[in-house]
C-alpha cells in the first residue's frame, strides 16, 4: 500500500475512520477528484510527475557512480 505521510497528517482523524468504514465511497470520491484534476490540470500534473521522475533518476545515477548529491558540492 502506498502511504503519503504528509497527506495523512493533514487530514483530520475522523477522515481515517470514514475511509476505513466506507471504502467504496472513499474510492468513488478519490476517483472523482482524480478525473477532475486530470481533465483540468493534466499538463501541470504530467510535467510535475516527469520532473520528479527525472530528479529521482538523476539522483540514483549520481549515487551509483559516486558523485555528490548536490552538483554544487565539491
Amino acid at each position: 500500500m502506498i502511504r503519503v505521510e504528509p497527506l495523512e497528517r493533514a487530514l483530520p482523524a475522523e477522515w481515517k475512520r470514514v475511509v476505513r468504514d466506507q471504502p467504496f465511497l472513499s474510492l468513488c470520491g478519490a476517483l472523482a477528484a482524480g478525473v477532475y484534476l486530470g481533465r483540468r490540470h493534466s499538463r501541470e500534473l504530467l510535467s510535475a510527475l516527469v520532473s520528479v521522475g527525472l530528479a529521482t533518476a538523476v539522483g540514483g545515477v549520481r549515487r551509483r557512480f559516486g558523485f555528490p548529491e548536490d552538483p554544487g558540492a565539491r
